[in-house]
């Protein structure tokens, strides 16, 4: 298995995960139980404003980098909120938090372009002590953007397009190499034989869709900018 493939484990096995890096004077790793906790602490402050929530916790094959991933659902409505989190423990990658949103019947992300709500911090001693802060901050911001997702939803699924104009769409997102190589047969097959009924019409939002589904099983490392490059690259196509 590649070093890069990303895994689904389950919550204990998530807090099990050992810090195995050492702590020197210029390195201070956080654990990853740690970034959890975070996450419940600022996500549970709002939850009860939602009626459905689910939390995902993926790691590298080799445990060092992760990806957690909670989300919130109101009835009725076809977006929720996603609220995430990214670290290492490989020197890789810096903590991140970040707010974006999600479809509700896939959990496939959906992240706005001109609406970033993002921060990083590297693990230096420095750093590390705006971890708790940052996640509280990235809260503040994130829930208004909800409106605008949906409005930007509605805007996509207004636009139609054909098989060919999908293949000019792809063909763009894999110039810029947002799209892999492997990658591409995925996103036409999400394309042609969508896995949901929602994505059936032939419009801008269904192709956007193909491509975040394909999007599930890339590695963790990217992950964020890979959607910001998508989205960037949907809304002026």
């Amino acid at each position: 298995m590649p070093r890069s493939a990303k895994n689904a484990v389950s919550r204990e096995e998530f807090d099990a995960i050992p810090t195995l890096v050492e702590r020197t004077a210029s390195y201070a790793p956080v654990p990853f139980s740690k970034m959890a906790r975070i996450c419940d602490e600022v996500v549970g402050s709002i939850s009860d404003q939602y009626q459905s929530e689910n939390v995902s916790y993926y790691v590298n094959s080799t445990q060092d980098e992760m990806l957690i991933q909670h989300r919130l659902y109101k009835d009725g409505k076809e977006l929720g909120l996603s609220y995430e989190a990214m670290g290492s423990h490989n020197k890789t990658a810096a903590n991140h938090f970040w707010g974006s949103n999600c479809v509700v019947w896939c959990n496939n992300g959906h992240m706005m372009a001109d609406a970033d709500v993002h921060w990083s911090g590297k693990h230096t001693r420095h750093k590390v002590t705006e971890v708790e802060k940052a996640a509280w901050a990235v809260l503040n911001q994130w829930q208004d953007t909800t409106e605008h997702a949906e409005e930007e939803m509605e805007s996509m699924k207004s636009v139609d397009i054909d098989d060919n104009r999908f293949y000019e769409y792809t063909g763009l997102l894999y110039g810029h190499e947002i799209i892999k190589p492997r990658q591409m047969p995925l996103v036409h097959k999400e394309w042609h034989q969508p896995r949901h009924n929602a994505f059936a019409p032939r419009n801008m939002w269904s192709a956007y869709n193909a491509v975040t589904e394909t999007f599930k099983s890339a590695p963790i490392g990217g992950h964020r900018q890979r959607h910001i490059a998508l989205s960037a690259i949907t809304a002026g196509f």
